[in-house]
């Protein structure tokens, strides 16, 4: 979903807030790896990600410093969480990805190639009302399996789909969390639809 656009400058005081945030991410082995896949998830499934930031969607990053598990960064579009980068104590990074069942499984057929192509992704209803109904989280369980999702065209169509529905019911209410840097690194550094950057 290429966009052209300019990103808006963010205010000195407004970048301070989530500075600190965004330097305790940068320590994290997995920050690059974290922050490809945003800008991929950005570039393949937001509308225009550039000219939308902030307004329609928002980034978070959660690492304060001292934090080592839980949520590391949240994207949101209008309320509801579309994909979601975290780690539990003691295992590997892993995220969740909203899509449209509809989109992705239109037969019976599609779930098992989907299966074959990814066989330790898990999959559940989503239970946000802004979502709608046939609305799924699928589950990665290491960055590198949340990024083979990203890769496949099936799975990025059903979360473009999820995104764009999502975006219609109004502006994003998650702005006061936003962090352009990790924005701004991730439009930077996302490999686009093709997967050239």
């Amino acid at each position: 979903m290429g966009d052209a656009t300019t990103r808006t400058g963010f205010a000195p005081e407004r970048l301070a807030r989530t500075a600190a945030n965004y330097r305790h991410f940068r320590t994290r082995p997995d920050a690059d790896q974290i922050t490809r896949i945003i800008g991929d998830y950005l570039t393949r499934c937001v509308p225009y990600p550039v000219r939308t930031e902030h307004h329609c969607w928002a980034i978070s990053c959660l690492t304060t410093p001292g934090k080592r598990s839980g949520r590391m960064s949240c994207l949101t579009i209008a309320m509801t969480e579309t994909l979601v980068i975290y780690q539990d104590r003691g295992t590997p990074a892993a995220g969740k990805i909203q899509v449209n069942e509809a989109e992705l499984f239109p037969t019976a057929a599609a779930v098992r190639e989907f299966f074959r192509r990814h066989p330790t992704t898990v999959w559940s209803d989503v239970e946000y009302q802004e979502s709608g109904p046939g609305q799924l989280f699928l589950y990665a369980e290491t960055l590198g399996a949340l990024e083979r999702l990203l890769d496949d065209v099936a799975v990025t169509r059903a979360a473009a789909t999820t995104a764009l529905d999502i975006m219609r019911k109004g502006p994003c209410m998650q702005r006061k969390v936003h962090c352009p840097q990790l924005a701004g690194a991730a439009l930077d550094g996302g490999h686009g639809v093709n997967g050239s950057a």
